[in-house]
């Protein structure tokens, strides 16, 4: 019945919400993008750091260990960071810009790049995340959410 209800009157609350769901939809596509296409980018036994055949070069395993903790910083500060510091709403458009930034960053195929990348990456993320949950707390009435 709660369900039914909801969806029944989408008009009430599908314009407070819509444009969260539509950079939403893209942020999914590039933390995907950026969490699948760099194993592919850096497959190499030894991925070397940056173009040149003189770079320094790091074991695979090493530089996704580095890669992972990256996404995991990126992800849990910008929660913190949304959370406990931001008073104001931001439009999502605002919290979106890490994620092109560090997409841009982690497919220029340089390896040193791809870290600060995906840590931006998901920096975007968990703040549209923090974000978007924090305007439908304040703005959505409460019988369109699930808490």
């Amino acid at each position: 019945k709660f369900f039914g209800d909801v969806k029944d009157r989408w008009r009430q609350w599908l314009p407070l919400v819509w444009h969260f769901l539509l950079v939403m939809f893209v942020n999914m596509f590039g933390v995907i993008l950026m969490t699948g296409v760099v194993l592919y980018i850096f497959k190499a036994k030894h991925v070397p750091l940056y173009p040149g055949h003189d770079a320094p070069t790091i074991p695979k395993d090493a530089f996704q260990a580095i890669y992972n903790a990256c996404a995991f910083l990126g992800d849990f500060s910008s929660r913190r960071v949304m959370y406990r510091y931001v008073k104001r709403r931001l439009h999502p458009c605002l919290v979106f810009l890490p994620l092109c930034v560090g997409l841009a960053l982690g497919l220029c195929r340089v390896a040193i790049l791809a870290w600060p990348g995906m840590f931006l990456v998901m920096f975007g993320n968990g703040a549209l995340y923090a974000t978007t949950n924090k305007y439908v707390d304040d703005l959505v009435p409460r019988q369109f959410t699930l808490v």
